[in-house]
């Protein structure tokens, strides 16, 4: 799914010195749930607090989730809509952070995205090399307490199973790592079927705990995870104490990783730049 991203041959890194400023676009998934927004905020923060020179835009990969915020009079750019925008003002070279936690099918849009004369580099999601996979678990180690059941909530894609890689690599390392805790995902593979054979397991504790590999707590949380409906996790595992850890956005440890992959991209920006 990032094959596109090969064209683009890293480079040496340079001198730290800009001749232009670092232009960064932040293109995440996107929320319609105003109050998950602050995962975007609090990563926003600390990428100004690391390149306090830099220009700063966010991008929303959804088409749905734009749909809805212009039908409630918010307008956000698509990664082509900002690109353009750039190219109008004379930007050379910008680089585009995905905010994405797996390189899937969203990323890969992205990665294929046509930038016409603008140079762009990427910044790796969040699950990209297999170092990513064991900072991301011990910045959740202290979301697994033997007294409860622990289930990891991946996305999934339904339409392209090679997009649910990341899922399966996580859920092996989760098992490995935290024996009775499991990964299940809202989508495609391994799917919610995990839950039914957890189930046991749940009930004679009593307690569950699901912990979302989701950048935002939005409509996936609030409504799969713990709405009232009867589909939703939390009524499906028939426990009466369900709890849900934060989202990853949330999570200083885990914004340092999007930070270390920006840094990586930025670097060679820099000597476009110069």
């Amino acid at each position: 799914g990032t094959k596109c991203l090969s064209k683009r041959a890293a480079r040496p890194i340079g001198r730290e010195s800009l001749k232009v400023p670092l232009t960064i676009l932040l293109a995440a998934f996107g929320t319609t749930i105003p109050q998950a927004r602050e995962s975007y905020t609090l990563l926003e923060a600390g990428v100004r607090q690391r390149f306090p020179d830099a220009h700063v835009r966010w991008a929303f990969t959804s088409s749905i989730v734009r749909g809805r915020l212009a039908e409630e009079g918010e307008i956000i750019d698509s990664p082509q809509e900002a690109l353009r925008r750039f190219q109008d003002e004379g930007i050379p070279s910008i680089v585009v952070q995905s905010i994405h936690v797996t390189p899937g099918q969203e990323f890969s849009r992205l990665a294929c995205i046509d930038s016409g004369p603008l140079k762009l580099h990427f910044g790796r999601p969040l699950l990209d090399q297999p170092e990513d996979y064991h900072r991301l678990l011990d910045a959740l180690a202290d979301q697994v307490r033997p007294d409860r059941a622990t289930i990891f909530v991946g996305h999934g894609n339904d339409n392209d199973i090679a997009f649910n890689h990341a899922n399966h690599r996580m859920d092996e390392l989760v098992r490995q790592r935290f024996p009775g805790a499991i990964l299940a995902s809202l989508e495609g593979s391994p799917g919610p079927a995990a839950l039914a054979e957890f189930l046991p397991h749940a009930q004679a504790l009593g307690r569950v705990h699901f912990v979302p590999l989701l950048f935002v707590a939005g409509d996936h949380v609030v409504n799969d995870l713990l709405g009232d409906e009867p589909t939703s996790w939390k009524n499906q595992m028939g426990v009466t104490n369900v709890t849900c850890g934060p989202p990853l956005g949330s999570i200083p440890a885990v914004r340092e990783i999007y930070l270390d992959h920006l840094r990586d991209a930025a670097a060679k920006c820099k000597m476009d730049l110069e």
